[in-house]
């Protein structure tokens, strides 16, 4: 499950909600029943050029070191 709707991909522009995918895609490819959450300005539509992408990972499973740096 991924917090944003279908809508929501479809009101952005094709790059970034081809970003948005792949990197559902790569959580998943470590975890593959990880939540994805974006949040933050980015989520809200009023993000800044140089504002950074804010995203919550929620996992069912104890999260190790190794887990995190292979996310």
């Amino acid at each position: 499950m991924t917090m944003y709707s279908h809508e929501f991909l479809h009101d952005l522009p094709v790059s970034m909600a081809g970003f948005l995918k792949d990197v559902q895609y790569a959580v998943r490819t470590v975890v593959p029943d990880a939540d994805v959450i974006l949040y933050g300005s980015r989520a809200r539509g009023d993000a800044r050029f140089v504002s950074e992408w804010d995203f919550l990972i929620l996992v069912n499973q104890p999260v190790s070191w190794s887990l995190v740096k292979a996310l």
